[in-house]
């Protein structure tokens, strides 16, 4: 009994401790200590929280005075006076209950620029939301925004509970700027009603919110009961129409189908790949927060199918297939052609870390003149933050176009290592390049926005047999870059050959032992490949003499043999190592 007595005792000094607590906290002085905690909090974002004071009972309705929202480089919504009615109690049932939160006015100076939070933070609550009523009667809307000051309002409510959902919001800031949404949804009931629309004048406040300056609608609108509801999506931009779409829920699964016509409002291989307009087809469920999507995208240029889930709850994906056909390769590249190009990627995991696989097969690629049969690249890593490292492993049977003598020494090419990917550029170093003949290191850089590229080679071709003169060694420092206004390729670089073995007896002779080889080169488009500063060295003077008189007058046929050596080596360096 008396253990008894000293637990009861003990539970009731708890309560008693718990309630003073309690009360403190909802006294002017708690109320200070709450907007000093408000205040002091580092927030990722960079928002900041400022509270002049608190009146009322924090645990009911109260009055928020003097507040303001910052980023990290100032002011940017100060709000004088805030009602609040609301039940924090029900965060025990994971709900967020606010019967009414209220503003006479409030003013936007800016907006904001906070960091970015989380990628994979939740898309969607895992709590329940009440909103009974939000409304700011006059939004003062600074000149900052959009060089010109504006009044306008907010008003709407929310209730977002398991199976239901009923949203109404309205908003607008003159001169033709409003956003309404009504949105009523209970498949319990079968009922599911939208109406959305968006009106956003050219310079407008709407605008500025998107992002651009062109006169934007947006309409959404649709009619029937959950178990089947057809709607329609309409965009305008600038007068021309940029989505017509079709969108159906029938008991719970969500499909779409229509045109998407954004390539007047793209530029270089977006337009081209885009052009003349993309359909757009596919359907999903949504379970547990977890969607579940068939996509399919076609243009003139391209198709990309997309199957798998994507998880709303952890912002993730769930056995994400991506399948892209390129069907005109000039939409790519205008130089480039081809047949049957397919890329199959797969994701899964968190949307900025997810882990990725892709395979990419092309029967025949060809960039002008130069083609590659049996293309095959694959690699797997992880998304980050650009640059994304992309492992990559290409190889490709053939390479044509380049002549017989160096398709045979790049025969069964490959290349191996690692690419820095991001938004605008592609850069690999150190890329480890073997064919039947060669071994090398390739470096690369490729502009995504303007195409150009430059690519740089260090290669050794080992104990290589030339017809009638005999067995060399190569070794060359080369770089490719786009030629004269883009066109073709132009290379440049230097090039070294050692003779190990001499099949033709007069040069032999005149050599008196294996020579040397050591020049500046370059091709350009025209295929024509320029020697420069050429040295050919050998044992005997003799040699030295002959080759210089054969390089300046073109090795004529005075000279028995010299034609051969030369032709050899313009041979080697521009076809082999080219």
């Amino acid at each position: 009994m008396k253990l008894l007595r000293w637990l009861l005792a003990g539970v009731l000094t708890l309560l008693l401790v718990i309630g003073s607590a309690a009360w403190l906290i909802d006294t002017d002085w708690g109320h200070q200590q709450i907007a000093k905690r408000v205040a002091a909090l580092k927030i990722k974002s960079g928002l900041k929280i400022q509270i002049g004071k608190i009146e009322g009972s924090i645990y009911n309705t109260a009055r928020i005075r003097d507040l303001r929202l910052s980023d990290p480089t100032g002011v940017f919504l100060d709000v004088p006076d805030v009602a609040l009615d609301w039940r924090p109690m029900d965060w025990w049932n994971s709900k967020l209950t606010i019967n009414s939160l209220t503003a006479p006015n409030a003013t936007l100076f800016k907006f904001p620029k906070l960091r970015a939070g989380d990628p994979d933070a939740p898309i969607l609550p895992k709590f329940d939301v009440h909103i009974g009523r939000l409304e700011i009667a006059r939004l003062h809307i600074e000149p900052g925004i959009m060089g010109e000051r504006r009044i306008g309002r907010v008003q709407g409510n929310a209730d977002i509970q398991s199976g239901r959902a009923n949203v109404k919001l309205d908003m607008d800031a003159t001169e033709g700027d409003r956003l309404t949404l009504a949105l009523i949804a209970e498949p319990d009931r079968d009922i599911f009603d939208v109406d959305a629309t968006l009106n956003a004048p050219s310079g407008g406040f709407f605008g500025a919110v998107i992002g651009t300056q062109r006169p934007v609608t947006v309409r959404l609108t649709g009619d029937g009961v959950w178990r089947d509801w057809r709607g329609r999506a309409n965009v305008v931009a600038s007068g021309i129409q940029l989505a017509d779409l079709g969108v159906t829920a029938q008991g719970g699964r969500y499909s779409v189908a229509g045109k998407l016509v954004p390539n007047g409002f793209l530029q270089g291989k977006l337009a081209r790949l885009t052009s003349p307009h993309v359909m757009v087809r596919g359907d999903a469920t949504l379970a547990n927060r977890r969607l579940d999507t068939k996509m399919i995208l076609t243009t003139a240029a391209l198709r990309v199918d997309g199957d798998g889930i994507v998880d709303l709850g952890s912002s993730s994906f769930d056995g994400m297939r991506i399948d892209v056909r390129l069907l005109q390769p000039p939409a790519l590249f205008p130089n480039m052609t081809g047949s049957n190009i397919a890329l199959k990627a797969m994701l899964d995991g968190p949307f900025s870390l997810a882990s990725f696989e892709y395979l990419l097969t092309a029967p025949r690629v060809a960039f002008d003149q130069t083609g590659f049969d049996d293309v095959r690249a694959s690699g797997k890593g992880r998304l980050s933050k650009a640059p994304v490292r992309v492992p990559i492993k290409l190889t490709a049977r053939r390479v044509t176009g380049i002549g017989d003598v160096a398709g045979g020494i790049l025969a069964n090419i490959s290349i191996n290592g690692l690419l820095q990917v991001t938004g605008k550029a592609v850069t690999g170093d150190g890329l480890i390049l073997r064919s039947d003949k060669l071994d090398g290191r390739l470096s690369l850089f490729v502009d995504l926005v303007t195409g150009r590229y430059d690519v740089g080679l260090q290669g050794q071709l080992q104990r290589y047999e030339i017809p009638g003169l005999g067995i060399v060694d190569v070794k060359s420092e080369l770089k490719a870059v786009p030629g004269e206004g883009g066109r073709g390729t132009r290379v440049v670089g230097r090039g070294q050959a050692w003779v190990r073995r001499f099949d033709n007896a007069f040069l032999s002779g005149l050599a008196g032992g294996l020579p040397q080889i050591d020049t500046r080169l370059e091709r350009g488009p025209d295929g024509v490949l320029y020697l420069t500063d050429l040295k050919l060295t050998g044992p005997m003077q003799a040699w030295d003499w002959l080759m210089s008189a054969c390089c300046s007058i073109h090795a004529t046929a005075a000279l028995p043999g010299a034609p051969m050596v030369v032709h050899g080596w313009v041979r080697l360096m521009a076809m082999a190592q080219l």
